[in-house]
């Protein structure tokens, strides 16, 4: 489908939406996590009145916003990338008014907020698609995803850390009895290592090269030297906190729950251990010997969690299937 397509289809699935209604209480929502590296849907029933979501369906597509963010030499989305993604966006729509959706919101993330076109973009989207997309602190992005990884736990919320990793930030957040978060913000994530690993490990041209891999023992040292030096940068209280045996370690994200999670071969748990030997296992692949549409960041994402649980002296972490998609879907301002 070609951009001028992919707008007409846009255009009526406007049209279509505009004539659907909700039924009773519960009214059937599409949200759409615009990620740096990927794109989420999330369809679920909500009735705010009783406080219930009801997943129905998710599914996710590689669009890789922050890569082509770092290629770019005046900081802005290219044409083709943000073709790329109103293509899927348009996809997801089509799929969730099949499915009955009658409301439709999102918000973007890293890219979109370093992006200087990234606010442009967001508003044509809801111009276009009728999708309202609003760009969120990475502070927001941070107090949503522990919300939403908390709420079910039954571990006092100043007992527990989220690490949510992204594919252009990173954030690790904890809360003390009085309610007040302290939030570790990092821009070393997903795709920013493996970008940095492509230009500044290997010297290779990052407008040419849009993956690391095959990633040689040596390059693999000289990344977790770069990992480490970012993780020193926790401020004290969360090192202490994640240093504790009595706390509870959450990873939320596609990171912790696909990738690591997935090539662990790990069921709701992954531990250091665990990490190491599939690290050892994947240096010197290509991407077709990983496989998948995320396989030039799945290396590099050992790395980056490796390097992190090493220095920050973490052996076990909870994996959660859940991100900002599932407290937002419940967010009174996103949907007026």
């Amino acid at each position: 489908m070609n951009i001028r397509s992919c707008l007409i289809v846009c255009l009526l699935l406007v049209i279509v939406s505009c004539g659907m209604a909700q039924k009773g209480d519960v009214i059937r929502r599409a949200f759409f996590d615009i990620g740096s590296g990927s794109t989420k849907l999330v369809l679920a029933d909500v009735n705010a009145k009783a406080n219930v979501v009801t997943i129905l369906h998710e599914e996710s597509d590689a669009v890789a916003y922050k890569l082509d963010l770092d290629k770019s030499r005046d900081n802005r989305f290219s044409q083709e990338i943000q073709n790329q993604g109103l293509m899927v966006l348009a996809r997801m729509k089509s799929a969730a008014l099949q499915k009955g959706a009658v409301q439709f919101a999102g918000v973007a993330t890293a890219a979109f907020r370093s992006a200087t076109n990234g606010a442009e973009f967001a508003e044509f989207i809801g111009k276009t698609l009728g999708i309202k997309v609003t760009i969120i602190s990475q502070k927001e992005e941070a107090t949503l995803g522990f919300l939403a990884a908390t709420y079910d736990e039954s571990a006092k919320p100043e007992d527990i850390v989220v690490w949510d990793i992204g594919g252009g930030s990173m954030q690790i957040v904890s809360q003390d009895a009085t309610g007040n978060y302290e939030i570790y913000y990092g821009k070393v994530a997903s795709v920013s290592l493996a970008n940095y690993i492509i230009e500044k490990i290997k010297g290779q041209d990052l407008t040419k090269i849009s993956s690391p891999n095959p990633i040689s023992e040596s390059d693999s040292q000289n990344a977790l030297k770069y990992v480490n030096e970012e993780a020193n940068r926790l401020p004290q209280g969360l090192r202490e906190k994640l240093q504790n045996p009595a706390t509870l370690i959450l990873g939320i994200g596609g990171v912790h729950y696909y990738s690591i999670r997935y090539q662990v071969k790990a069921g709701k748990e992954y531990t250091l251990d665990m990490v190491n030997k599939t690290l050892a296992q994947q240096i010197g692949k290509t991407d077709q010997q990983i496989g998948g549409q995320y396989s030039s960041t799945e290396v590099s994402n050992l790395i980056l969690v490796k390097g992190f649980m090493e220095t920050l002296g973490i052996n076990k972490i909870k994996v959660k299937k859940t991100n900002i998609a599932h407290g937002m879907l419940m967010f009174p301002t996103l949907w007026k």
